[in-house]
């Protein structure tokens, strides 16, 4: 099902698109946005939803890596984490992430492989350690 933004003539898909154009443009590639619904309607969600429905989507470490590097919400980076679909690539960059519920997302990921798991079981956050030694427990079961 393809997500929609408001319109090419809306000011927030205007400045979207002149500041982070690759991003964007993969988005709309991928069917994420498009200029008008089947009705030829200006569609409701914005391209702030349209990013956020990716970052949960997405299995394209393409564009889950253009999400990270060009639009920088804590909130997407832990729907890209969370997401079923992220690569074990992503994973790593996510680990080295400033907020502790990334981190923890990362190392209850059943994409996140033993050491990525690891390493995060030696965090400062007790959040992260105690997710990361939890799931450390799965795989010695």
């Amino acid at each position: 099902m393809k997500r929609y933004i408001k319109s090419s003539l809306t000011q927030e898909f205007i400045d979207a698109t002149n500041q982070e154009p690759d991003l964007v443009k993969e988005l709309y590639r991928q069917g994420y946005v498009n200029i008008e619904n089947e009705w030829g309607l200006a569609p409701r969600n914005t391209i702030i939803d349209d990013i956020n429905t990716a970052a949960m989507d997405s299995a394209d470490p393409k564009l889950l890596k253009l999400i990270i590097d060009k639009f920088r919400a804590p909130m997407t980076a832990l729907l890209i984490a969370r997401n079923l679909n992220t690569p074990l690539d992503i994973l790593q960059i996510l680990a080295n992430n400033n907020q502790p519920a990334v981190r923890a997302a990362v190392a209850k990921s059943p994409n996140a492989d033993y050491s990525l798991v690891e390493y995060l079981s030696n965090d400062k956050s007790r959040l992260v350690e105690s997710s990361a030694k939890a799931r450390l427990a799965e795989f010695e079961n």
